[in-house]
């Protein structure tokens, strides 16, 4: 009976953004003020094992071979579909 099942309303969980300018250039200040000098931060840190001079252009590389090999995979895929077509289609054709 629809007087015993009713429906419930849905609710959102919606949290809104607020930007606050003023406040991000206060944090923007005191990480300048707060680093040394020759004190690497933790950014640099991070990110330093992964950026070295060359390592766009190997990364380019590598996924270039995987690239050349999988078309390659896919056209000897193709091939063989077609050549299976053409043998279904011989025999219906001349049979």
């Amino acid at each position: 009976m629809p007087f015993f099942n009713l429906y419930k309303s849905q609710t959102y969980n919606y949290k809104p953004i607020y930007y606050d300018p003023v406040k991000e250039a206060r944090e923007k200040r005191a990480k300048k003020y707060a680093k040394k000098e020759g004190e690497e931060t933790e950014e640099q840190v991070k990110y330093q094992g992964k950026l070295k001079r060359g390592s766009f252009r190997e990364e380019f590389e590598k996924n270039n071979k995987i690239r050349k090999e999988y078309s390659r995979k896919s056209n000897i895929r193709l091939v063989i579909i077609m050549a299976i077509l053409a043998a279904i289609a011989y025999w219906i054709l001349f049979w």
